[in-house]
């Protein structure tokens, strides 16, 4: 089972973290409409997710999609991944995988970990590019060994199924285990039980020596890598694929 977040659920999540709850009160958006067109890449962000969602405006896919874009002319990686959403589901915009590959890329090409998880997975899937596992599981690990949940899970289910790698439970549940791990305290249900449910059969179809030895190997990757925290919000919602 691969995941790939709703990125733009995933933006306003954390954009609404770091900026006033009241940025979107209706008597501001007028404000923030003139600052963003000055060409303020983080207005116009803010912006677009104000239409994407209907926070202070109506909900209007094709306003989110020029702002998004205007955002990611000038180089900001939130954006780019916003608007390649919107262009992987024909939101606002006509549906373009091959569009949705080059925002990915150009986050990616800044080393955003959001960015390379979503260009492995159009490489898993074969959107927009040919498919290529291998090339999916070497994006995969470069996110996931800076501590990207997502890449995580993806990478865990690459080893299970023997996709671009030899299969190895072993290794696979090792990645399980570090998601597992790094979801202790999230409060998203759906993301938790998106790991459990393959988490648990998975230790069902393992020789204890075989769960010892992923338990082992999760250990010392989190000593080797100091990851804190994942890189993905632990309120982020996942659609399964």
């Amino acid at each position: 089972m691969k995941t790939i977040i709703n990125w733009r659920n995933l933006i306003v999540v954390l954009w609404i973290a770091f900026i006033p709850v009241n940025l979107f009160a209706e008597s501001k958006i007028e404000k923030l409409k003139k600052t963003a067109e000055t060409g303020n890449p983080k207005d116009q962000l803010t912006l677009a997710i104000a239409y994407d969602f209907g926070l202070g405006v109506k909900p209007n896919y094709n306003e989110a999609a020029k702002w998004y874009a205007k955002a990611a002319d000038q180089g900001l990686a939130d954006a780019q991944n916003a608007l390649g959403s919107l262009y992987q589901s024909g939101e606002g915009v006509a549906l373009d995988f091959k569009k949705a590959v080059e925002l990915y890329q150009k986050a990616a090409d800044q080393e955003d970990d959001q960015g390379i998880t979503n260009l492995g997975y159009m490489y898993d899937l074969g959107l927009g590019v040919e498919q290529d596992d291998v090339k999916a599981v070497e994006l995969y690990k470069r996110a996931a060994d800076r501590g990207h949940l997502q890449a995580m899970v993806n990478l865990g289910m690459m080893y299970i199924q023997g996709q671009g790698v030899e299969q190895d439970y072993v290794e696979g549940y090792k990645w399980y285990e570090l998601a597992r791990f790094y979801t202790t305290t999230a409060q998203d249900m759906k993301l938790k039980w998106t790991i459990r449910s393959v988490l648990d059969p998975l230790r069902g179809s393992m020789a204890k020596e075989q769960i010892k030895e992923g338990k082992k190997r999760a250990v010392e990757w989190s000593k080797a890598h100091q990851v804190q925290k994942p890189r993905v919000s632990k309120y982020a919602p996942y659609n399964q694929n």
